[in-house]
């Protein structure tokens, strides 16, 4: 691949149409790998509308934000009006420039992924059946599978192993599931990749799997919580594009994920004795009670979240939750201990 791109033998860029496509050509003896604006706006939007749910209350400065409700709505729309209007649309509602900027760099590494899901044809060496005139769907199908299989392998390769200074390993594995969020929610309002192409939520499957199977699922859950905190808004925006009315319903992977990022984040620059408070039973000499009683601020919103997360979690969801805890923790951790107080909330 290196050898191509330094004798420029393969080249890529924007296209500028609103229709949402990607895809590498043959030009001459090289390729031209080409991403249309339409498929860029249209991430971007998306991760605008999910991105402007962040209210900014553990950072102390409050932002505009959406409900969750309004985001998922702001999200079909998108997807509707391509299939009134085949084209990309961008949408107008207020976004600080954190929001902007987080959404920015969530669209950069989905489109990332979807230009490695291209270079991978190139790299198989699949020219010869892309090209062909009577190529057979089931073919053509195999090759999209391996080329998914080859992308996903590079980006698992980079996540546990990123480079210092370079793309933040749960940024880049979030882009990645987004993009193909994008693709599952194009297929939903009818536009069809299956006879060519494995389904969107398919392949978002193969590529988790994939993960945990390189990784464990501990280092799975620290390196896909910022995708799996996604998961939730995508499911109601499907729901929504199929006419039904969005549920917010918490699965055991939403909780495990939120609350090891909410153990880290308690945890981050205080002591489990800065978050807890330690007093005698009354009437029951030589029992102490232990109650969490953060004092600063951001830990008692911190506190809160987690509170009210478990509250929507169903009781077989939290029973799950508590019996894999040691799926995110090492156990006789504070970490692990902590998650399980957290779980018990």
């Amino acid at each position: 691949m290196r050898a191509k791109v330094d004798r420029g033998l393969i080249a890529g860029g924007e296209i500028g149409e609103l229709t949402p496509v990607a895809r590498v050509s043959r030009v001459g003896a090289g390729y031209a790998v080409e991403m249309h604006s339409g498929l860029m706006r249209l991430i971007y939007s998306a991760a605008r509308a999910i991105v402007a749910t962040d209210s900014g209350r553990f950072s102390g400065h409050a932002n505009p934000a959406l409900s969750a409700a309004e985001a998922a709505s702001k999200v079909a729309e998108l997807f509707k009006s391509y299939r009134e209007q085949k084209i990309a649309t961008a949408q107008k509602f207020p976004a600080t420039a954190g929001q902007q900027k987080w959404a920015h760099a969530i669209a950069v590494h989905a489109e990332t992924f979807l230009l490695m899901h291209e270079l991978a044809h190139i790299h198989n060496e699949h020219s010869f059946w892309l090209w062909r005139p009577f190529r057979r769907q089931r073919d053509v199908l195999g090759l999209e599978t391996d080329a998914d299989a080859t992308a996903g392998k590079w980006l698992i390769d980079y996540v546990l192993n990123p480079k210092p200074g370079s793309s933040q390993p749960q940024m880049f594995y979030a882009g990645a599931e987004f993009g193909l969020r994008v693709r599952m929610a194009m297929e939903t309002v009818g536009m069809l990749f299956e006879p060519t192409h494995p389904k969107a939520g398919d392949r978002i499957a193969g590529l988790r799997a994939a993960l945990r199977a390189r990784a464990g699922s501990r280092a799975f859950y620290a390196i896909a919580n910022t995708s799996i905190a996604f998961d939730q808004m995508w499911r109601a925006t499907e729901q929504l594009l199929l006419g039904r009315a969005p549920a917010f319903e918490l699965t055991l992977d939403d909780i495990l994920a939120s609350m090891r990022t909410l153990v880290v984040e308690l945890l981050a620059d205080s002591d489990i004795n800065d978050l807890v408070s330690v007093s005698p039973v009354a009437g029951q000499p030589g029992q102490m009670q232990v109650m969490f009683a953060p004092k600063e601020p951001r830990k008692i919103a911190l506190f809160d979240v987690a509170r009210d997360t478990m509250r929507h979690a169903s009781q077989k969801v939290r029973d799950a939750a508590r019996a894999q805890a040691g799926n995110v923790f090492e156990e006789g951790t504070v970490q692990y201990s902590l998650l399980l107080a957290l779980l018990t909330l």
